[in-house]
């Protein structure tokens, strides 16, 4: 089910996007930039609507159905599951069970914009040293384009952890007089792992408490083109199950960027500087899920209560919306 928040949002989206970064908005992406929310209350994804399941060999491991009282107000919510599917052995194939935001509605990179959506885990989390992926904010790709572009923020989930990480072009990490990498990161400077064989750098955010996963040790230099201020030490425990996320997304590869992340009505990370990728395609967009590299068993999902808007005050209080001058 498909709700506006009114007129008033398209404008601003509209008008908040980057200029420096594209075009004037086509008379799609005008349509596009209109808040969007998906309650899941029909027990159907409406054409037309805010989200839709794609349908392809990767997705093909997934389904989904709606359940009756498990939303967060004992409404309806969804739930996205997926099970073994790449043939074996298998070599860069992938699984999924993703929600996308719709294409007619996608917005032009860079557009800031506000998202929000509930996750709880069904059953038992994934536990094994294995890649995993629950929501994801990405840039589109051209056909055609080679290697592997990552998604410019993700929730991710490792060895049973869920975290937080950024995504931009290859950066080189801060060095000390003689030339040696500088490692622990301090003030602001962001952790990343740098990968030439893709071209990108990936910054470490945020995490669950407790011990990190072992894969915590690729983020072994320090950036400064990518500033963070955490405001709590950890993502705060879930809601009687559910962690609910508010995200402010601006990308820009060439230091503009900024992000905002409150979980459970808490403000946990503050991110600036170069976010996202240079050279793809004109749009970005949203999708949520569980995605994993190929492996054993089930693992499933349930989300509630997306929405997208430009306007910060319907996700926030007003108060704090003015406190970021978003």
């Amino acid at each position: 089910m498909q709700r506006a928040f009114g007129l008033a949002a398209a404008f601003v989206a509209l008008s908040l996007s980057s200029p420096a970064l594209g075009a004037e908005a086509s008379p799609a992406h005008a349509y596009a930039a209109a808040a969007l929310t998906e309650d899941f209350e029909s027990g159907d994804l409406d054409a037309g609507g805010a989200l839709f399941y794609k349908d392809n060999f990767e997705q093909r491991a997934g389904q989904f159905r709606f359940l009756d009282g498990a939303g967060k107000n004992g409404s309806r919510a969804i739930e996205l599951s997926l099970s073994e599917h790449c043939p074996r052995p298998a070599e860069d194939c992938s699984e999924r069970a993703e929600l996308w935001e719709a294409k007619d509605r996608r917005l032009p990179y860079g557009t800031p914009v506000w998202y929000r959506f509930s996750v709880r885990f069904a059953g038992e989390r994934p536990a094994d040293d294995h890649r995993h992926v629950m929501a994801q904010w990405k840039r589109t790709v051209p056909k055609g384009v080679p290697g592997n572009s990552s998604p410019f923020l993700a929730l991710r989930l490792r060895e049973g952890q869920m975290f937080f990480t950024v995504e931009t072009h290859l950066l080189d990490g801060e060095r000390d007089g003689d030339g040696t990498a500088r490692f622990p990161c301090a003030g602001e400077e962001l952790a990343i792992w740098s990968r030439p064989y893709d071209a990108q750098s990936r910054g470490w955010l945020i995490a669950e408490a407790g011990e990190k996963p072992a894969r915590h040790s690729e983020y072994d230099l320090c950036t400064r083109q990518i500033r963070i201020k955490r405001h709590l030490p950890a993502l705060p425990e879930a809601r009687e199950g559910w962690f609910d996320f508010a995200i402010f997304v601006k990308p820009d590869p060439e230091g503009d960027g900024r992000i905002e992340i409150f979980a459970n009505d808490q403000h946990v990370v503050s991110v600036a500087g170069r976010i996202g990728h240079r050279d793809l395609g004109p749009d970005q967009y949203f999708k949520f899920g569980p995605y994993r590299d190929a492996d054993e068993g089930s693992w499933t999902l349930i989300y509630d209560d997306f929405a997208r808007s430009a306007d910060c005050r319907d996700m926030l209080a007003q108060a704090t919306c003015e406190r970021l001058g978003l």
